[in-house]
């Protein structure tokens, strides 16, 4: 996969592909690890997990759940999502936010 970004990652390298994306990715923006996994095998037509997701799919499908929950955690005037005061209350921090205010795709 790495020669050709359009084969399958495959069991083999899946779960050092998606440790990555987790601990540079997902973890630093709230985002949870098995809800990401869900959507990437949803938005790709795969199976849970998707092991055989590309590359290309990988990165077209982090930037569109990544841009969905910054849109979320950060709304404009109008939208749907957390609030300023949701944010102070939680010192600013992923770790205050409750299960319930975070971002999920599904």
């Amino acid at each position: 996969f790495i020669n050709n970004p359009d084969s399958p990652i495959g069991t083999a390298a899946y779960t050092d592909v998606i440790d990555y994306v987790e601990d540079n990715v997902l973890a630093p923006l709230c985002l949870d690890r098995t809800d990401f996994e869900a959507f990437l095998a949803a938005d790709n037509d795969l199976t849970d997990p998707p092991v055989d997701v590309t590359v290309n799919q990988l990165i077209s499908s982090v930037s569109e759940y990544t841009t969905a929950a910054i849109n979320y955690y950060f709304p404009d005037e109008g939208e749907t999502g957390l609030t300023d005061e949701d944010w102070e209350a939680t010192g600013y921090q992923c770790s205050g936010l409750p299960d319930e205010s975070k971002f999920t795709m599904l």
